[in-house]
């Protein structure tokens, strides 16, 4: 509404949501409101003045904002911070002693140890800086676990983590006074985890001694008994010891083949997979935030270029583990031979084709089996920036214009015991223009959460326009971070697939 420049060079800007000062050297925004004194968050157009002895005016809907921006200091206090609370599986530990992880309150405490039974906790930290609310942030991290910084605010002044194995971490945390100054201070405290009891040294020597002395002791209660029989029972010991032995190598080496078998599943599904420098090279402005539940996944994404057209799929095999992941192999390599070798570029002709290539694969003709697959396809045309959609199963969202779209695409997925005459698919057109576009599978608000709940469709759609704006590795950030905060102790009920793209 108004722009008035200081004697320092720094732009005053009045909007209709607070007054800003813009440094064009440093090329950062400091934003005040109506806490920080203004008479109003909301300004009027063109109700600006800057007087000859330098002092601005401003006018707004509750009266007149003047001052000396000379006068106007950041506070460059540095708060301390401290811990305020410890929680174990979200109750607060209140009694402290031997028989207590805490031997004193929190906030005077610098190293503690836990059992493994409580390695689900959470630490609540402050800022001591006492000046206008929500304003304060801070960065926490755990040494060991995690290296990055991890940012919060005043809403959330605490870290939780949860399932942490056995070892020795040290917590730390930073944090700002209310004018955004970071402190140098950073609040650490030193966490070790025992091992369960069965892990330990002590019980497994006990095991061993236990098992040892018994099988000594009926040894030579035997011999004492039944001297008679000694090389018949030293026979029958070696004989059982050696069928013992074999069936030991036996299930060792099953388990071995099996775990072998899923890891090399899964190396092979990680190739099938582009890496996250070869999808930005095809897409330079795309994430994709790919999770499974177990090992291998069920849920995969191709993305490829076929002249000057880009091609986005995102796909959600039945089942999942080993048996999804078999299905993404079909898939993958059907959407090879139809894409790349075909070059088809049409999305529901790539669906047709899908759906009878994973009947005949499987020979849905001839059994009743269900197997096949959701699968989302957007085809982005470079010429004529727009974007072509079909859906089986599985739909598109898109954030344009501030508003967000939602298509659905067909209600049936490819594969299956559907006749591939009675099934038709639909083709929907995008702009691409300023336009965030989301492809996804069903495992983000399918998981449960909060109060065992479901996450939900609803929930997830205000999540991504919540978030359409930012970078997209930090909107990629931003859902797992959201993910893991509602999952808590629950365990993850389905692979999770989330692509999000600019063209």
């Amino acid at each position: 509404y108004g722009i008035l420049p200081d004697n320092q060079g720094n732009l005053w800007i009045s909007t209709n949501n607070g007054l800003a000062k813009f440094d064009p050297r440093s090329k950062l925004f400091r934003n005040y409101e109506v806490n920080d004194g203004l008479q109003s968050n909301e300004f009027n157009l063109n109700a600006f003045f800057r007087s000859a002895s330098g002092e601005l005016f401003f006018g707004g809907i509750s009266g007149l904002t003047f001052f000396y921006p000379d006068s106007i200091k950041d506070n460059d206090y540095q708060a301390p911070i401290e811990l305020s609370d410890f929680k174990i599986r979200n109750k607060s530990v209140h009694t402290y002693g031997k028989e207590s992880p805490l031997k004193q309150h929190i906030s005077y405490t610098n190293a503690m140890t836990l059992s493994y039974e409580e390695n689900n906790f959470t630490i609540e930290f402050a800022a001591l800086h006492y000046g206008i609310s929500g304003k304060k942030r801070y960065q926490y991290r755990l040494q060991n676990y995690q290296e990055e910084w991890i940012e919060t605010d005043e809403k959330r002044p605490f870290a939780s983590f949860t399932n942490l194995p056995e070892g020795t971490y040290i917590f730390e945390v930073r944090g700002t006074n209310t004018d955004g100054v970071w402190s140098k201070q950073v609040r650490r405290l030193e966490i070790t985890i025992k091992p369960p009891f069965w892990a330990s040294a002590w019980f497994i020597t006990l095991c061993v001694l236990s098992v040892s002395g018994s099988v000594f002791g009926f040894y030579r209660l035997r011999i004492s008994q039944i001297k008679a029989q000694k090389q018949i029972l030293e026979e029958l010991v070696k004989a059982r010891t050696i069928e013992v032995l074999q069936q030991k190598e036996a299930l060792e080496a099953q388990n071995r083949d099996i775990r072998s078998s899923i890891q090399y599943a899964k190396s092979i599904q990680d190739a099938m997979l582009l890496s996250e420098n070869d999808i930005l090279k095809i897409l330079p402005n795309a994430f994709v935030f790919l999770k499974p539940r177990d090992i291998v996944s069920g849920d995969f994404y191709w993305i490829g270029k076929v002249k000057n057209k880009t091609m986005i799929v995102a796909a959600d095999c039945t089942g999942h583990g080993v048996p999804g992941a078999f299905m993404s192999l079909i898939g993958n390599d059907l959407l090879n031979e139809i894409i790349r070798i075909q070059e088809c570029t049409d999305p529901t002709t790539i669906l047709e084709y899908l759906h009878k290539g994973i009947r005949n694969s499987l020979k849905q003709t001839q059994n009743n089996s269900r197997d096949g697959m959701e699968m989302a396809i957007a085809v982005v045309d470079h010429d004529a920036q727009t974007l072509t959609f079909a859906g089986a199963g599985l739909p598109i969202i898109y954030c344009q214009d501030e508003k967000m779209y939602y298509l659905k695409g067909n209600m049936f997925g490819v594969g299956g015991s559907q006749n591939p005459e009675a099934i038709k698919f639909e083709n929907y057109h995008v702009s691409c223009q300023n336009t965030m576009f989301y492809l996804y599978s069903d495992g983000y608000q399918d998981q449960f959460g909060g109060d065992n709940r479901k996450y939900m469709s609803k929930r997830f759609k205000e999540l991504l326009y919540q978030i359409h704006q930012m970078p997209l590795q930090e909107q990629r950030k931003q859902l797992e971070e959201n993910l893991k905060n509602w999952q808590a102790n629950y365990k993850q009920v389905d692979d999770i697939l989330v692509i999000g793209f600019r063209v």
